[in-house]
């Protein structure tokens, strides 16, 4: 499923930060967050860091963390499901 920062246990006003450039993301809605003034998705900010184009796929989990753990991490916790 989609990432939700809420369903993730990240709660809003929290900083995630990109591995990349060492910036910070603010977290402000339950998929949004504020990245370099802007309002967007982690996504976008994730391209925005590494300077790549709106049509330029790129899944953000693995390139930020959360309070020194990997998105990607947190989001397989959350959304694993038992066999």
């Amino acid at each position: 499923p989609n990432f939700n920062f809420e369903e993730m246990g990240i709660s809003m006003g929290s900083s995630v930060q990109c591995l990349r450039t060492e910036e910070f993301a603010k977290v402000i809605g339950p998929k949004k967050v504020e990245f370099r003034g802007e309002e967007c998705s982690l996504t976008q900010a994730t391209r925005m860091a590494h300077e790549l184009g709106d049509g330029y796929a790129i899944a953000p989990n693995p390139n930020w963390t959360f309070e020194g753990r990997l998105l990607a991490e947190i989001y397989d916790k959350t959304y694993s499901y038992p066999e």
